[in-house]
């Protein structure tokens, strides 16, 4: 996996992380392209800790032991900001398409609403299937390499502003049960915009205990956290042209600082 070091993060974590989040990119750059950017910027004070490009190349931008600046506008549903007890991973997607690209490219797009109601754009850049299977193995490796990540979101749960990565990861097995992960949600369609998914994930199969061996009486499920309302207008959003990687300023939605 190729290293491109950025300076916009912080040294080390507040408590071990628990959440991974995914974000796209907003642009056509692979992961390369995304990493030296922000390297060329470092008063953009954004940043992933990894980068999966659709080719499925990977690049490190910030170690897993530090905190990246990538959802720094974003609060979890317990009221925790989210960089100090997160890890950031962009997919180098497009994500919201016009309907001229989405009709030259066909096989690349994927049709579908987005959850937050006043976001009217339903055609987005599809994940390719090297970019699928290197997002389950960067799931695998961070989520050994950082074993207290219990929790899987995408940006735009977090924030009411931010739509990445939107749909295009429903209906992707993203390996998330064989690891105890859990793919949590907020619900912007339904009143109050609760989050959905902490039911426990299932356990890994083993062998049963001897029946005359006494069992442990089994532990009470945990509740789910409680929903937290958000101020502020929904952004609205619209199809708009893709530009070139170097125009990324105006619309990479990695910064939420």
């Amino acid at each position: 996996m190729l290293s491109i070091p950025l300076r916009q993060h912080n040294a080390g974590r507040r408590a071990p992380p628990d959440l991974l989040v995914i974000h796209w990119s907003a642009g056509p750059g692979e992961a390369v392209q995304v990493a030296r950017y922000f390297a060329r910027n470092p008063k953009r004070e954004a940043s992933y800790h990894r980068a999966i490009g659709r080719d499925g190349a990977v690049v490190s931008m910030v170690d897993l032991a530090d905190t990246a600046w990538h959802a720094g506008d974003g609060t979890a549903w317990d009221g925790r900001r989210v960089n100090d007890r997160s890890v950031g991973l962009c997919l180098c997607l497009r994500g919201y398409v016009t309907p001229e690209w989405a009709a030259a490219h066909p096989e690349r797009v994927l049709r579908a609403p987005h959850l937050k109601p006043n976001v009217r754009s339903i055609l987005w850049e599809r994940p390719t299937p090297a970019q699928v299977l290197a997002l389950r193995t960067q799931i695998a490796e961070v989520a050994t390499a950082q074993p207290s990540i219990r929790f899987v979101c995408g940006h735009d749960d977090l924030t009411r502003g931010k739509i990445d990565p939107g749909p295009i990861l429903d209906g992707i097995d993203l390996g998330l049960e064989a690891l105890g992960l859990r793919r949590v949600r907020r619900r912007w369609d339904l009143p109050s915009a609760p989050w959905e998914g902490f039911d426990a994930p299932a356990a890994p199969t083993v062998p049963a205990p001897p029946s005359d061996l006494p069992r442990a009486p089994s532990a009470p499920a945990p509740a789910a956290p409680p929903a937290r309302d958000y101020d502020g207008p929904i952004e609205v959003l619209e199809c708009i042209e893709p530009v070139a990687c170097e125009d990324l300023p105006t619309i990479c939605e990695a910064s939420g600082v």
